[in-house]
């Protein structure tokens, strides 16, 4: 296939990047911002462009034959909401116009048209986009928890956290359940969807083998680092304040759009990816001192 891939040069990005192109996959990816030196393959062809820009997503979409939509933005300034619904409108008008036959998109655990908060309910309007794609195209949507991997936002930030401060801050009460999954297996789960046509027109919830809730995440990284933390429990509208004394790693993490995915607890049915997609996704808690290093 020649699959296009927005959002590339992000962390689920390049690890499907590199997965298709293992496979065999000729790809082309978008990206927001110039980056000095890709991440990427040298052969894969970078299309600099806003996934709102009609032009821009066009020319990532000509001539290939599916288009992965994973681009978001947990950035306040880039208007989240807006990336998210009217990037996924947008990159959908272009993938048909230039007669792509298979469209999958990455939405997450939680989208529901009265979720508690803006991100959530963007992305359900997005996958809302998406479902109108047929019969032009054939698309699947995935609903993955947290996604953690070396170098993710999410452990990324709470190391800094426990490295840099004595305590803690959890928000809420810290026991809405998440099931983490390890990026390279979502990246397996999508590249399998591209060619499964038992999983066209399919909404799939992906998640890993394990159920975590905020405060043993906080736990098992702080032991990864070989200390102990206190922690405190605090209302979650106090943390967006607290971004700028953060460590610069953390600051994303205290974000209000990656902290509603925190508090969101919802989860999959137990061995999800077995059934779908006919492998055995890794504990991420073996992982996570591989992550944290």
């Amino acid at each position: 296939m020649r699959v296009a891939v927005t959002g590339a040069t992000g962390f689920v990005g390049r690890a499907l990047v590199q997965k298709l192109v293992s496979e065999g996959h000729d790809v082309r990816g978008s990206m927001r911002a110039r980056v000095e030196e890709s991440p990427l393959p040298a052969d894969v062809l970078l299309v600099r462009g806003d996934v709102r820009d009609i032009h821009a997503m066009r020319d990532l979409a000509r001539d290939c034959d599916a288009v992965v939509h994973l681009a978001v933005s947990f950035n306040r300034s880039h208007g989240v909401e807006d990336i998210i619904e009217e990037g996924t409108r947008t990159v959908a008008q272009a993938a048909r116009d230039e007669g792509c036959t298979r469209f999958v998109f990455l939405s997450c655990l939680g989208a529901e048209a009265a979720a508690p908060d803006p991100f959530h309910r963007a992305k359900w309007r997005a996958e809302m986009v998406v479902r109108t794609l047929e019969p032009a195209m054939k698309y699947t949507i995935l609903r993955p928890s947290l996604v953690l991997g070396p170098g993710d936002p999410i452990t990324r930030g709470l190391a800094a956290l426990v490295r840099h401060w004595p305590v803690i801050p959890v928000p809420g009460r810290g026991e809405a359940r998440c099931q983490p999954i390890d990026v390279d297996d979502l990246a397996r789960c999508i590249a399998l969807s591209l060619a499964s046509d038992a999983l066209a027109g399919e909404t799939v919830s992906v998640g890993g083998s394990v159920f975590l809730t905020y405060r043993e995440l906080v736990d098992l990284i702080a032991g990864c680092l070989g200390v102990v933390r206190l922690k405190a429990l605090v209302p979650p509208a106090w943390l967006p304040p607290l971004a700028p004394i953060a460590p610069p790693s953390a600051r994303p993490l205290l974000s209000p759009h990656r902290l509603a995915q925190l508090l969101t607890g919802v989860v999959a049915s137990p061995g999800i990816v077995h059934r779908t997609f006919d492998f055995h996704p890794g504990s991420v808690v073996g992982r996570l001192p591989y992550y944290v290093s």
